[in-house]
This record gives C-alpha cells, structure tokens and sequence, in this order.
C-alpha cells in the first residue's frame, strides 16, 4: 500500500469537453461489441421467454423487487462523477455488455471449468464447495473487463482518468448482478414453488450481499484498466503492473466472496449470515470507497487548476469552487438562494453552476481563456452572476414590508386606490417605445423671434435663493423578456460576427434601440448588446 497515493498525483491533466457516443462505426472495437452482443442476445432473450413462459408471476415479480434496488443503485454510479457526467450511450452499453455477452459467456464456461474440477479432484464435495470460487472470479471478470475495455477502444477520447475506469466498471457490473440475480431468484422459486423463497433471495442477493457484489469488483477492474490507458507520463511498465494489480484485487474480492471462507462463524441462520457477509465485505467495500474519494480529489484539484484564471474575473471565485465541489454542496448553495431571494433564485443558482462547469469544459477543451467560447461562457456566468445579485430578498418589496417581489416567480400585490389619488397615465405598450418597433420623434426646432431693440437695462432684483433641486435618477424598468429557449447577443447588430454571450431563459430586459429588426437592450446591471427584436417578449 506504500504505492497507493502515488496512484492519484498530480499527473496529466484531464481531457474534459470532450463527449465521445458509443456508436462509433468507424472502430473494428465498435463492432466486436456489437456482434457478441448481437449473439449471446439471442440466447438471452430465449432463455428469459423459457422463464417467462414457464413461471411468469414468479418472473414478474423478481423483476418488480429488483427495479427498487437497481434505479438508486445505478443512479449513484452515475452521479459519482461531479463534474464532466459519462456518455449515457456508453453507460447504457456497458449495463448491456454485463447483463447479457458477460452473464451468457460466463455462464456456458464456469460449468464445464466446474466439471473439469470434479474430473480432477474426483470428489464431489470438495467441487460444490469450492467451484464457485475456483472459476466465477476469474471467468466472469474476464468478460466483465472485456467489455470495459472494447469500450475504451471504441470511445478512448471519454476515458478520462480513474473515476471513469470505475463507473464503467461498475456499470457493467450491476448489468451482470441484475441478470445473474433473475435467474437465481426464478431457479429458487422453481425448486420450491413458493414465493416466499423469492423473498428469502432478497434477503440474501440484494439486502446482504447487495453493496458487496458485482460492481465493486468489476469497479475496481475498471479503475486498472483506466490507469494503464490515461496515466501515460507514467513508465510503461509501471502502468501495466498497476492496472493488473488492481484487476487483480478485483479478483481476489470476488474469489473471498464466493469462498467458503469464514462460513458458519456464528451459525448457518441467517444471522450467521449476514454476520459472515459483513465481515468479508466491508473492508473491500471500504477500500473501495477509498480509492473512489481519491480518484474524486483529483479531478477536484484538476477543476480547479482549470478555473484559477476566471477567479480574478468573478466567473468562478473560491467560493464557487467550494459549492462546485460535490453534489451536497451544490444543493446547499441553491437551497441558501432559495431561502434568501425565492423560488427563482434557486433555479438561477442551478443554472450559474451548470454554465460555470461548462465554462471549465470548454477551457479544458480548448485551452486559452482568450477563445470565443470560453470568453462567451465566461462572459454569460457574470450577466446569470449579476442577475441573481440583483434580485430582491424574498418577502420585500419597496415600501410594501412582508410582500414577496413581483417578477420573481410571484405575482404582483394588488393596487390600493385611496379615494383621492389621481389616476395615473396607462404605460405605452412595448412596441410604442421610441427605439423599438418605431423611429424616435424628430423634436420640432424652435425659432427664435426678431431681436427687439435693446432697452435700458432694469436694475436688477436681490437674488433668492433657490430651493436646492434633486436630479431625476433614470430608472431600470423592463419592458422585454427573453424566450424560453434563451437567445443569443451579439456587441453589435452584425449577425456574421459570433455572439459574445446567450442570455438566460425569461431574463427581464430595458429595450434601448431599434435598428431594422436589431434591437439594443440593456440588463439589470447594465449590460448591453445586440439581440433579434422579433424573437423577444412582451414583459
């Protein structure tokens, strides 16, 4: 273990930004995939209609009491990644590759490997106790790493670093848990005809050896076969032995799990049971999580030597990259808006960290924050910065204490109409603006009348002194809106220009001037550009 955090140093940088699909024809890997999975799926799909047709409720219902096991399970797989998520093609092939070439091929090689232990040993006994530990481990995680890697061989691009190893691993790993764990679970109920004894395998497959199982070993396989492919300013050497070891510890989890190792150390019941899968599976589950926390702070300090530049600028300030370190973080800080300034704050606030994890991507893809992409995304984080800044805190409005702001996401309070107030003039509609819609009145010139013959001057009266006077403060009021889909701005009305910035969905605009169909608008903290007048909305 002395090696173990040389395993996570500083070392490349991370190819982020780039998005790479499964179905990458021009690969021979690509189709490899495909044809093995196209064959083993046809003895799949018939030995799950034999299933079906020979027992369907009890086929319904192992499927019924594996979905609540599977939907989270997977669902944290993949969100384990904070920052630059797996191609969903890829992961769905990988669950693919596990529940059907991997459980197939292994299933047509552990049972003749099984015999051939019992030819050898000549003892009955010595082959039920010991087969499964003998030939699964090894058999079925070698098709499980196959999978993983024909799948870097198709899609090389995406295989970032380690924690990308473990989440295909992993996810070829709970596709074989899944499928392995429907035909044990309908084999039991065939043995016994009762459907308590489905209840009994969930009990064993799921509750006790759920978190220990198939996606921890084939996680650890997966994070070796990552480390020989990204790891290349490491001698080569050192990258094979490394990504074997780890496909090896792999193996050695999964030879201790199927081994009759510490059975019956407190009993044959089912306490007993759940004692013994405890105790050999935790520390594996342990070192796992280990490693995977590691793998995670890597990418952590890679995202922020990535953004160190935008610090200076607000993009993403130190702050930013404390709430931008982990799901729960990200939460806490939209839930902290929410609270402070509504509803619409905490969307805004989910909006500003996707834009500035984009804004990372493109700077990890192209390498210079003086790109048009990357000035444009860092350029739209501060517009989403500033908007949010300036949103009243909730249940304020001016004047009105305890009401909630209207065009924040509620509607604004009624009118009081106090018996001797004068009504007010009704506001000219948007279209009516001079600069939007129409020309701007030509102001009529003043003639001067002939000059009088100059009299004597009258003296003068004492001055007064006069009332001092309080300059008119020109107010922000939007009178447009941003469409759903959001729009992009340009710093002038020249559409073969690339826009500097999109602005956000439903963003409240000040519409300044009109050229043509170009109309200049101006945000609440002062920003201005060039956008498609026909496209905005009436506010």
């Amino acid at each position: 273990m002395s090696t173990l955090p040389n395993l996570f140093d500083a070392g490349p940088s991370s190819r982020w930004g780039y998005q790479t699909s499964f179905l990458q024809r021009h690969q021979p890997a690509f189709w490899l995939f495909v044809v093995t999975l196209g064959l083993t799926g046809l003895d799949f799909l018939s030995q799950q209609l034999q299933m079906l047709s020979a027992v369907p409720n009890a086929w319904l219902t192992t499927i019924l009491m594996l979905t609540p096991y599977a939907i989270p399970v997977i669902a944290v797989i993949y969100l384990i990644d904070t920052y630059e998520r797996e191609p969903v093609s890829i992961l769905i092939a990988a669950v693919a590759w596990g529940g059907i070439a991997a459980t197939t091929l292994s299933m047509y090689t552990n049972t003749p490997l099984a015999e051939l232990i019992y030819k050898f040993s000549g003892n009955a006994d010595f082959t039920q106790t010991w087969s499964a530990a003998l030939t699964a481990p090894f058999v079925e995680e070698g098709f499980k790493a196959l999978g993983v890697i024909l799948l870097v061989s198709l899609a090389r691009s995406e295989m970032d670093d380690m924690l990308d190893g473990f989440i295909w691993g992993a996810m070829v790993g709970i596709g074989f848990l899944l499928v392995e764990d429907v035909f044990y679970f309908v084999r039991s109920f065939g043995e016994s005809g009762s459907y308590g004894s489905l209840f009994q395998m969930f009990l064993i497959r799921i509750l006790g050896a759920g978190p220990y199982s198939h996606f921890l070993y084939t996680g650890l396989s997966g994070m070796g076969i990552a480390y020989y492919t990204t790891r290349t300013d490491q001698p080569w050497m050192r990258r094979l032995l490394v990504g074997i070891g780890l496909a090896a510890a792999g193996v050695a989890a999964h030879f201790l799990w199927n081994s009759p190792i510490l059975s019956g150390i407190a009993g044959d019941g089912i306490v007993g049971f759940y004692v013994m899968v405890t105790i050999k599976g935790v520390p594996m589950l342990a070192g796992l999580v280990i490693l995977v926390r590691l793998a995670r702070r890597r990418e952590q300090n890679w995202f922020a030597s990535l953004t160190q530049t935008f610090n200076d600028d607000g993009s993403i300030t130190t702050a930013d990259l404390a709430e931008l370190g982990g799901l729960r973080a990200r939460r806490k800080a939209r839930g902290a808006a929410k609270r402070a300034k509504g509803p619409m704050a905490g969307k805004l606030k989910g909006q500003i960290q996707r834009e500035q994890i984009q804004l990372a991507m493109a700077m990890s893809r192209l390498g210079s924050e003086d790109a048009p992409e990357v000035a444009g995304r860092a350029d739209h984080v501060r517009l989403l910065k500033a908007q949010l800044e300036a949103m009243p805190a909730a249940g304020y409005v001016a004047g009105v204490p305890g009401a909630a702001a209207p065009g924040w996401g509620q509607p604004a309070p009624k009118a009081v109409v106090q018996p001797a107030q004068v009504a007010q003039p009704t506001p000219k509609p948007a279209a009516a603006i001079p600069g939007w819609g129409q020309p701007a009145a030509t102001p009529t010139p003043v003639v001067e009348p002939a000059s009088a013959p100059e009299a004597e001057p009258a003296p003068e009266p004492a001055p007064v002194a006069a009332p001092p006077v309080t300059p008119a403060v020109p107010v922000w009021t939007p009178n447009a809106r941003v469409p759903d889909e959001g729009m992009p701005a340009w710093d002038y009305p020249d559409p073969s220009r690339p826009p500097v910035v999109t602005l956000a969905a439903r963003l409240d605009l000040l519409v300044a001037e009109q050229a043509g169909d170009w109309v200049r608008v101006v945000a609440v903290n002062g920003w201005t550009g060039w956008v498609d007048g026909r496209r905005l909305l009436p506010r």
